[in-house]
């Protein structure tokens, strides 16, 4: 799923919640039937997903956390690829 320049803000799906697991140190993405472990970045870009941000406004600040020549690619493949999977929806 291809998200548009100018999309309506994104939030995390009514099925999906974000979990930290201190014992473990980890957030996990609990949905029905699934747990996800997420890497810190994956965390922080779904914890952005609060329907205040637009996707291009996530990538810009996932970009300016996490420097690195990939991740504003990375972020808008993981915002496609958490669209697709209905783990997240437009607001």
């Amino acid at each position: 799923m291809q998200l548009e320049a100018n999309s309506a803000p994104l939030i995390l799906n009514t099925i999906a919640r974000l979990q930290h697991d201190q014992v473990r140190g980890i957030t996990l993405l609990l949905l029905p039937e699934m747990v996800v472990e997420l890497n810190e970045t994956a965390a922080y870009i779904l914890s952005l997903c609060d329907g205040a941000h637009e996707a291009a406004e996530i990538i810009a600040l996932t970009s300016k956390t996490y420097q690195g020549d990939e991740v504003a690619h990375d972020s808008r493949s993981f915002l496609e690829d958490a669209l697709r999977n209905r783990w997240i929806k437009r607001a």
